[in-house]
């Protein structure tokens, strides 16, 4: 009798799609408490990864609100012609 080791093949993995995101099919409270962990876990990393982006972006948004809608340093509330001026 010989014995031969064999490596089993592992499936291909498959490509992220949209389509078969399970946040779609999974809800929070179906998780067990070790992937309840792991989800929030990953959801706080991602949150901190993308929090310079957040705040950039609202950085640009009160810039633009500013020069749009903020008269206070214009002539425009006395008749004139309001230029908005970008910093």
């Amino acid at each position: 009798m010989n014995l031969a080791h064999t490596a089993a093949t592992a499936p291909e993995p498959i490509a992220y799609s949209l389509n078969r995101d399970p946040i779609f099919t999974v809800q929070v409270w179906e998780l067990s408490e070790r992937e309840r962990v792991i989800y929030e876990l990953g959801f706080h990393t991602g949150f901190a990864a993308r929090q310079l982006e957040v705040d950039q972006l609202n950085h640009e948004a009160d810039r633009l609100y500013v020069a749009a809608f903020d008269h206070r340093n214009c002539s425009c509330w006395r008749g004139r012609r309001h230029n908005v001026t970008w910093r």
